[in-house]
């Protein structure tokens, strides 16, 4: 009966953590998205679009110029006439004061002003996407620590569970101590064995209270060595290519930045038409020759510019933005192959852990067993309290890969999971 209450102390002290109601790994991932600094620039980004946009409309709107000029020359124009013709000579002032008013329109600009738009709206989406997938970078920090500190906590639990027992044990050889059955030196090895387990749980204390830390700073959740970690389920077998993942979905992305490039390109040697109106007061006038007193003055025109070809390289640079494609989609098969090679590597990893597993559960069942026929010998006065020690260790050390070896292939699933951007 002793055994039976022993064996059910033990296992609830291994497995009760999962049945409370505790921290689950889903509510850490959603904590650290709203905690991280970075994913607010989602916000800047969409707010620097909206300015670059703006700045290309801005453009297009008329332009208003004033300008005041003033010099004196050495020497300027003179014209004399013959001495028979009724003129005087004319000297044109060494002085000249010009000062005015000019608006400019661009009527037509060639398409440059949405091409340009159709390249700010690309830089924006793909620099959204880029921060979506440091997302993925930060729910991935937050599942190793968690996963960390998982491990610890199940660790703690079966050092607890080990002290218990040999709280059994040495009330037990206690007794047979009083009867005269053992000798009392087998029951201050059962003691001295119990502090130094004691102190195996101050350092575990110690070590899950920094992993937990290291948690909160990333959620920004109260969490210290009180809170308890939901045991996670184990997720659904991925399906498919890797196109959920954040970081695949940037490079169609780039592509299409460099594709409104190469469009903003074809309106490089397109003509441009614009207007313009200029006002002002001139000394001299600067649109009469004749007239050298101060005089107001008026001009409107039009102006059309075209460069019908640049020496190719306009189309230098297209080819440069095809070649930087091409080295994209390059870059894009090789991460590709390396999440291959990844998923390859864990799929084969579980279905070796099936084998481990199976193998640990036996072990630990012949395990105990051992520890308890053990047990029962050595408070008949047969075994020695270190032929107990040595098999409630061994008891320890499979219960504990056992744990370990759990622990790894379930976080091995959410890899495999977060490889497919699955979190």
């Amino acid at each position: 009966m002793k055994r039976i209450l022993i064996a059910i102390i033990c296992t609830g002290a291994m497995w009760g953590l999962r049945a409370q109601d505790s921290l689950r790994l889903e509510q850490c991932y959603e904590a650290a998205l709203k905690r991280a600094p970075v994913l607010r620039n989602k916000t800047q980004v969409h707010a620097l679009g909206e300015h670059q946009a703006a700045r290309l409309d801005a453009l297009r709107l008329p332009s208003i110029a004033f300008q005041v000029t003033g010099s004196v020359q050495s020497e300027n124009i003179q014209l004399d006439f013959p001495p028979q013709a009724p003129l005087q000579p004319i000297e044109l002032p060494l002085y000249r004061a010009q000062a005015w008013g000019e608006v400019r329109y661009l009527l037509y600009d060639g398409g440059r002003t949405e091409a340009a738009k159709i390249v700010v709206e690309a830089t924006v989406a793909r620099q959204q996407a880029e921060i979506h997938a440091q997302a993925d970078a930060i729910r991935q920090q937050v599942q190793d620590t968690w996963f960390q500190a998982l491990l610890l906590q199940q660790r703690e639990a079966l050092v607890r569970s080990g002290l218990k027992v040999l709280d059994e044990r040495i009330e037990a050889v206690h007794a047979a101590v009083d009867n005269g059955v053992v000798l009392a030196s087998a029951l201050l090895e059962l003691q001295a064995q119990r502090i130094q387990t004691e102190g195996e749980l101050q350092r575990l204390q110690q070590t899950r209270a920094g992993v937990l830390a290291s948690l909160a700073v990333l959620t920004g959740l109260p969490i210290d060595t009180t809170t308890a970690l939901a045991w996670p389920a184990e997720p659904d077998v991925p399906q498919g290519d890797f196109s959920a993942r954040a970081d695949m979905k940037v490079w169609p992305l780039r592509q299409a930045e460099l594709t409104a490039q190469a469009g903003q390109l074809d309106h490089a040697l397109t003509p441009t038409v614009g207007a313009f109106v200029q006002a002002g007061l001139g000394l001299p006038n600067p649109l009469n020759f004749f007239d050298d007193n101060l005089s107001p003055y008026g001009m409107i025109g039009l102006q059309a510019t075209w460069k019908p070809f640049d020496w190719g390289a306009t189309q230098h640079q297209r080819d440069a933005l095809s070649v930087q494609a091409l080295m994209l989609d390059q870059q894009r098969q090789q991460a590709e192959l390396a999440l291959e090679a990844q998923h390859a590597a864990l799929v084969q990893q579980l279905e070796g852990w099936k084998k481990t597993l199976a193998a640990d559960r036996e072990v630990l069942a012949l395990r105990r067993r051992i520890a308890e026929e053990v047990a029962l010998q050595l408070e008949q006065g047969v075994r020695t309290a270190t032929d107990y020690l040595a098999a409630w260790q061994a008891v320890q050390s499979a219960a504990l890969n056992l744990e370990l070896h759990r622990l790894q292939r379930l976080q091995l699933w959410y890899r495999l999971q977060a490889l497919h951007g699955h979190f």
